[in-house]
């Protein structure tokens, strides 16, 4: 028994994929807002592909689909602007089971299918690509997004207003806030100042940040050793829940985002990718072919059934056994 050979990519399969990138360049170029170009959106898919361990090892239609959707927001993928990134996950997809001809191996109707383990590309908006799809709905002046730290509160150099919405958060000059530790923050906020001077707040506080982050699939990573990560994924977790309690404008572009930053949250494993000649649900099988060609045939409802074979008589047995015989003959003389 083989494996469709084209379903699962090589180790370094780089040049497999920017080939393949490169084809879909005038589909790029009609998705990317007027400013991007194609060649810079190709430039930073290969920069990731070179920095990200992993990437190389996904499908190249999860990267194309991430380029497209990150095309689509108007944001620039692993670049120095920080705003969305491109991530490999495990996922599983079904590839055809093939004979020793190299041909699927059927059951019934159905083309018998097993489960591979692949890399699949997901698209990650970072903070700052939501900062800049809320700053596209038009109608903002002002944004802010940050933590705040035990510290600056004992201070008193950060006071936050619900009524009416308001944010002071002044710098402390004889301090390194760099050097305070991950566990010394309390909250993360999210300031809006709109165009017609109206103001929103959102806050979250630390109890909520480390709920969240215990339930996402992706992970914050480990607060001491990625702390950069881990007041990113704060920052962000406010302003989702500032769209997501609709305190500021919802375009059309931050509907899709929301909607994608949900099913990627939830993926544990990809979903399945039905590939192979046949496009179908058919039954997954994981024994080898001898051990597939053993098991009795069950009949699909739509089958009609076949008939039972006809017994042979004594002499017609004795005939078939003498042919058999001189088959094999044959066969070592060859």
């Amino acid at each position: 028994m083989t494996d469709a050979p084209a379903i699962i990519p090589k180790a370094d399969n780089r040049t497999a994929i920017m080939e393949e990138m490169e084809k879909r360049k005038d589909r790029l170029a009609q998705l990317l807002p007027s400013h991007i170009k194609p060649e810079v959106a190709l430039e930073l898919v290969q920069s990731a592909l070179s920095n990200t361990p992993g990437l190389v090892e996904c499908t190249k239609v999860s990267i194309w689909n991430a380029l497209a959707k990150a095309s689509t927001l108007g944001l620039q993928l692993n670049g120095t602007l920080q705003e969305a990134w491109l991530l490999p996950y495990n996922g599983k997809a079904k590839i055809p089971v093939l004979d020793e001809d190299g041909k699927p191996m059927m059951r019934g109707n159905d083309v018998c299918m097993r489960e591979v383990a692949i890399k699949e590309a997901h698209l990650r908006i970072g903070y700052k690509g939501w900062l800049k799809l809320a700053r596209n709905t038009g109608n903002v002046l002002h944004l802010s997004a940050d933590v705040v730290y035990r510290a600056e509160v004992e201070a008193g150099i950060i006071k936050i207003s619900r009524a009416p919405p308001d944010v002071t958060h002044t710098v402390d000059l004889l301090n390194d806030r760099d050097a305070l530790p991950i566990a010394d923050i309390v909250g993360a906020y999210f300031l809006v100042v709109f165009k017609d001077g109206g103001k929103s707040v959102t806050w979250v506080p630390r109890s909520k940040l480390d709920a969240i982050s215990e339930l996402s699939q992706a992970g914050w990573g480990n607060s001491k050793k990625f702390p950069t990560r881990w007041q990113g994924m704060a920052r962000k977790t406010a302003i989702l829940q500032a769209f997501n309690r609709r305190e500021i404008p919802i375009s059309t572009e931050v509907v899709t985002a929301l909607v994608h930053e949900e099913k990627v949250e939830e993926i544990k494993e990809a979903e399945f990718v039905e590939v192979g000649p046949k496009q179908i649900e058919a039954p997954v099988v994981t024994d080898t072919a001898e051990e597939f060609r053993s098991k009795p045939h069950v009949p699909e409802e739509d089958e009609p059934p076949k008939e039972p074979p006809t017994e042979l008589t004594a002499e017609q047995a004795a005939e078939e056994d003498a042919l058999q015989r001189q088959a094999e003959t044959q066969e070592q003389t060859w």
